[in-house]
């Protein structure tokens, strides 16, 4: 049997716009009988293989159909044929705010690997210098007393020395989170972003502001700042109405 690898998508917008890449598909006219044909292809390989699909991949699959079926009635006359607007339109606009969100995520995941690799000198250049001058106790050593500093340097690097080791991270997905903040937020109806978060964690951070706005934009729960740098509270909405 033919070994097949079916990659994992945040969500039915991600396949779409993976689908669309892939096959070299212009965004802004998406021939809407083929990409149908081959998301649902997607899904079949899914249920062929014991994978479970969420329900939102088979809304969007309704949706798909949905615009596939309006395309294809027939219209009355040349000029409701013009007056009606493209069936796409909507799909089209989601889609390229999805990609917006997703570009941004990855730029935050990228800062956030390659920051902790940096250290920045200090940017007063006047004051590194009077200190680097004011502070030089070299200045009149002998080659005896140097080669004593140099071996006490090394015997202290030696005893220094810890063993290598691996540090581990959780990797959580957007929609990860998205779930976990609604839990809490059923429960406590009404908090803060700060009380929400793991402070220690850059990445949860980011992801849990992620995550926040895609509940916003959801219509699930109110963001409110007093003023800027003050705490953002959030409400949660009974009854949000669901994005596909």
């Amino acid at each position: 049997m033919e070994k097949v690898i079916l990659e994992s998508f945040e969500g039915p917008l991600d396949l779409l716009l993976h689908l669309i890449k892939e096959h070299k598909i212009n965004i802004y006219d998406i021939p809407i009988f083929t990409i149908t044909k081959q998301y649902l292809e997607y899904l079949n390989k899914m249920n062929e293989y014991n994978i479970e699909i969420a329900s939102e991949f088979l809304v969007l699959a309704s949706t798909l159909v949905s615009i596939k079926v309006k395309m294809l009635l027939p219209k009355e006359n040349e000029e409701e044929q013009l007056n009606e607007e493209d069936p796409r339109i909507e799909l089209v606009n989601r889609l390229l705010e999805y990609e917006r969100y997703k570009e941004a995520s990855e730029t935050f995941l990228y800062l956030l690997s390659t920051q902790g690799k940096s250290y920045y000198r200090p940017q007063d250049e006047k004051l590194y210098n009077k200190i680097s001058k004011e502070s030089n106790s070299l200045e009149n050593i002998n080659a005896v007393e140097l080669m004593k500093y140099i071996q006490f340097a090394l015997e202290r690097k030696i005893e220094q020395q810890l063993p290598p080791y691996e540090v581990k991270t959780k990797q959580v997905s957007i929609s990860q989170k998205t779930t976990e903040l609604i839990k809490k937020l059923e429960k406590l109806k009404l908090t803060y972003f700060d009380k929400i978060i793991d402070k220690n964690s850059t990445s949860d951070v980011v992801i849990s502001f992620m995550a926040i706005l895609d509940l916003y934009k959801q219509n699930k729960v109110e963001l409110n700042q007093m003023d800027s740098f003050t705490p953002i509270k959030i409400t949660y909405k009974e009854g949000g109405i669901d994005a596909i």
